[in-house]
């Protein structure tokens, strides 16, 4: 209350929504910064700190809530996965055989992330996956 008070949410929204590319430009750089941050944060303090940021800003270019917050849901997913953190990765090491080492988990993970990283570039190439389900049901 008190950043949105001071203007905050206005200056970030500005700043995003000045990104050279326009809603492109808008679309690398949030996915950039909730990949690197996932890496590190848990979701929960991304999805409360970080998308409250990137929505207005989002809503400001014409962005579809929904398809933006599908896009950032899977890139919260990928992040979860990918080292150096991978809080997935941990809690598989806790109920893998002793074993096996880290190192191993964290390699067979890369074949899941690039699963989910063609999955996020055809979601991002065709929005209308996201809602053409919905779309449907309501004709």
């Amino acid at each position: 209350m008190v950043f949105d008070g001071l203007g905050g949410k206005t200056f970030i929204t500005a700043l995003l929504t000045g990104i050279p590319g326009g809603v492109l430009g808008f679309m690398i750089a949030s996915n950039i910064a909730v990949f690197f941050l996932g890496m590190f944060l848990e979701f929960i303090e991304i999805v409360y700190i970080v998308l409250p940021l990137f929505v207005p800003a989002a809503k400001a270019l014409g962005i579809d809530p929904v398809w933006f917050g599908v896009v950032m849901a899977i890139n919260l997913q990928i992040a979860f996965i990918s080292p150096p953190v991978g809080f997935s990765l941990f809690y598989l090491q806790s109920v893998a055989p002793p074993e096996m080492k880290t190192s191993e988990i964290h390699r067979s993970a890369f074949p899941f992330m690039a699963l989910q990283v063609v999955v996020l570039a055809l979601v991002l190439a065709f929005p209308q996956t996201v809602s053409w389900l919905v779309n449907a049901a309501v004709k």
